[in-house]
């Protein structure tokens, strides 16, 4: 990158040579190589603060961070980089932050920053134009890794296409009405948000969801993909809140107690509303609001909603019965030990799809 002509930069050092009279003195502003990467830019939220990327040489290896610009110009913070690897001292960090400040300066006047772009909620950017957490080429960030880290590992495809499709489309040949909703269901969610459509809830009692959650990612009970109807309702806002386009898969809710199962009624009304509340800072400003339009999924031993006393509940749950045994049934562990090793390859064809056709 480019940086002003008072600074040297080797492999050893970075320096400025400043003069006292006949003499030179060598101040240094750091001991190994530092970058400033790339500028960050949202495509989904207000640029409120600066931030930049940084690659920096630590020993042998190479590493990359996320930093306020801030922190790199004032010297005081800059301090705080010794967290993570960049040597700086009270001694060095004012010609450190300054070498920075000209790094940027000329990069930005030069045109030789490049931009990554951020999105703090997965499924559709920009229309039709992208869908995480499926660009894989490095120009879209999730910025929102730190909530979501073991969430993104999940829709991380593994195991081979072929052997899911093989396996897939024999069980569908079957005679099961559950699967068949449960696949539709499942590709469905990413539509609603292209048509701008309010998402729902599906409940089906009787049978299992993990083998249509493959078509997305890790169906495994382990998997973050799936989460625990236990989870409080100010969690489930959070995941829905990072899904967006993709569907939040509960699991069983045989698992919650009879007043659990009437407290669920309110939290799933919310969720189903597709907008968290309004929560207040520390500052008394609100917290930053995120919307989702997709499908919920739970599993029930019976209708969840027998004892649920309001119509809007109701309302915003579709209800199925699975009426008979699956002709899988038998052999349920055999399949699903198939599609927990082999995932994750569906939806994003699917999506490739969508992407072709557009609206």
């Amino acid at each position: 990158k480019p940086i002003g002509y008072e600074w040297i930069a080797t492999n050893e050092k970075t320096y400025t040579l400043e003069q006292h009279g006949d003499v030179s003195r060598v101040v240094v502003a750091c001991t190994q190589p530092v970058v400033i990467n790339r500028i960050l830019k949202p495509l989904d939220g207000d640029d409120e603060e600066r931030r930049v990327e940084v690659i920096y040489q630590e020993g042998n290896s190479w590493h990359t961070i996320i930093v306020n610009l801030e922190v790199l110009l004032n010297s005081n913070k800059a301090v705080g980089l010794s967290s993570k690897g960049i040597i700086i001292t009270r001694k060095n960090a004012g010609a450190f932050s300054e070498f920075m400040a000209s790094m940027y300066d000329n990069s930005i006047s030069k045109g030789e920053l490049k931009v990554l772009y951020t999105v703090k909620q997965l499924g559709w950017v920009n229309g039709s134009d992208y869908f995480m957490p499926f660009v894989d080429d490095g120009t879209i960030m999730f910025d929102r890794a730190d909530v979501a880290k073991s969430l993104l590992e999940a829709f991380v495809p593994r195991g081979s296409y072929k052997t899911w499709k093989a396996t897939y489309i024999k069980l569908r040949k079957m005679n099961n009405l559950t699967l068949k909703v449960f696949t539709a269901a499942m590709f469905a969610s990413p539509i609603l948000g292209l048509l701008n459509m309010d998402g729902f809830a599906l409940n089906v009692f009787g049978t299992t969801m993990q083998m249509a959650a493959s078509i997305w990612g890790d169906c495994s009970t382990k998997s973050d993909l799936i989460v625990s109807p236990k989870s409080t309702p100010t969690a489930l806002e959070l995941r829905l809140g990072v899904l967006k386009n993709l569907p939040l898969i509960v699991d069983d809710t045989a698992a919650l107690t009879p007043e659990e199962k009437v407290e669920f009624q309110s939290t799933l009304m919310q969720m189903a509303n597709g907008k968290c509340k309004d929560r207040g800072k520390k500052d008394l400003s609100l917290q930053e609001i995120f919307n989702w339009k997709t499908i919920i999924f739970f599993t029930s031993e019976g209708r969840i909603d027998k004892d649920w006393t309001t119509g809007g509940s109701k309302g915003r749950v579709v209800v199925l019965e699975n009426e008979e045994k699956p002709e899988y049934f038998d052999d349920l562990d055999k399949y699903m030990e198939i599609f927990e090793n082999n995932y994750g390859y569906a939806g994003r064809d699917f999506i490739e799809i969508l992407q072709k056709i557009g609206l």
